[in-house]
């Protein structure tokens, strides 16, 4: 059985109803005559300037990455020329200063003594003048006594 808590809701007549409904129902001519605060053009600017400035410095962020990865990305480059100057065989003077750079840094002994010289194949220029990679032995037998 089903019992009605407030009767006092259920007395509600067409007429207050109507009143309610007045009290909510928004015209033209209530929507045309509300007036913004003068400080509300103050705060749009301000939050546009405030969303161009997240903008740019994103934009500063992922230049910053770029430029990173285009360091790395160069330093490996480099690194490779150095240990296999013969990549740049046709071009004599870059070669010349890559291979005194190999033996500067001793990177051909550092490259041996860490096994990437096993992983990493070291470029050669073979009589024909063609640039082929040779890896390292497995085993090195330079040293028997």
């Amino acid at each position: 059985m089903i019992t009605k808590k407030n009767n006092k809701d259920n007395n509600i007549s067409i007429r207050e109803i109507d009143r309610y409904m007045d009290d909510f129902y928004i015209d033209k001519n209530k929507i045309e005559n509300i007036k913004a605060s003068r400080d509300m053009n103050l705060w749009v600017k301000e939050s546009i300037d405030q969303a161009q400035a997240d903008i740019e410095e994103e934009k500063k962020v992922k230049r910053r990455k770029n430029k990173k990865v285009a360091g790395i990305i160069i330093l490996i480059s480099i690194s490779f020329l150095i240990y296999s100057p013969e990549l740049v065989h046709k071009f004599y003077p870059v070669q010349i200063i890559l291979k005194d750079l190999n033996k500067v840094l001793k990177v051909d002994e550092i490259t041996s003594k860490l096994g990437i010289d096993k992983i990493v194949p070291k470029a050669i220029v073979d009589e024909n003048g063609e640039l082929k990679f040779k890896k390292a032995p497995k085993y090195n037998i330079d040293n028997l006594d």
